[in-house]
């Protein structure tokens, strides 16, 4: 949970109401998958929730598959919160052209 509030709000005090705050976004989550009737690819637990990626398509799986030909080195430019995942995507992208060059087979 500190982790996702961390993320979620870099700014706030890691206290119960900002906890209470990821409650009720798990919460909003849940509602909305269930109303599109994709309640199976969220889960949530005690403190913690995920998507279960494989059920889902998504066009950053796609750009894992496909990194050299679809990665610029640019990802969501005008969203602070996604340089961590910029920052992740070029260093898949240069660990894939490492490997190409090193003649590896990329394992997925």
């Amino acid at each position: 949970m500190e982790e996702a509030v961390d993320k979620l709000w870099p700014n706030r005090i890691y206290d119960e109401r900002v906890k209470n705050l990821y409650r009720k976004a798990v919460l909003y989550c849940r509602k909305k998958f269930e109303q599109h009737d994709c309640s199976g690819i969220f889960q949530s637990k005690r403190g913690s929730c995920r998507i279960l990626t494989w059920k889902i398509e998504c066009d950053l799986f796609q750009l894992k598959q496909h990194l050299n030909t679809m990665f610029n080195g640019e990802y969501m430019i005008d969203y602070e919160w996604a340089r961590e995942r910029e920052a992740r995507l070029q260093k898949l992208k240069d660990e894939q052209l490492y490997r190409s060059e090193a003649g590896v087979q990329n394992d997925g």
